[in-house]
């Protein structure tokens, strides 16, 4: 698993995005997952990185697809299970609960990986402060 790898990846692309989980044990993640900006120019730029980490889709039939060309695949659902050679990847254009994406994008925690590069984290407590604006 290199989540930096895959964060990494979505920021050469400009991808606009909030991680809001990490799959499996905080010593041995296998995944994480992403609120994307739910935005056509934004999509396309997923479907690019999606496809430069050499994601498979989760047909829900116990098959796994090739990321299309195309990002109109995006709209079939608000989320969708991926995996790739760096981990599971969950993209998420609405979370149930949440309200809008840019309702919760500047109660964001900015962080950073392990060479500086800085990514937003949303965390129960940036949950709680969005919740009372």
């Amino acid at each position: 698993m290199d989540i930096e790898h895959i964060l990494r990846t979505l920021n050469d692309h400009g991808v606009d995005y909030i991680v809001i989980a990490v799959l499996g044990e905080p010593h041995k993640p296998r995944g994480i997952g992403i609120w994307i900006e739910d935005t056509e120019a934004n999509r396309i730029e997923v479907n690019f990185a999606l496809q430069e980490l050499g994601c498979q889709n989760d047909t829900g039939e116990n098959a796994w697809k090739t990321t299309p060309a195309s990002p109109e695949w995006l709209l079939q659902d608000n989320q969708h299970r991926l995996n790739c050679p760096h981990g599971i990847l969950e993209i998420f254009r609405a979370v149930k609960g949440l309200g809008s994406y840019e309702s919760f994008k500047p109660n964001a925690s900015i962080r950073s990986m392990q060479d500086g590069e800085l990514y937003y984290s949303l965390s129960m407590e940036d949950v709680k402060k969005a919740s009372f604006h």
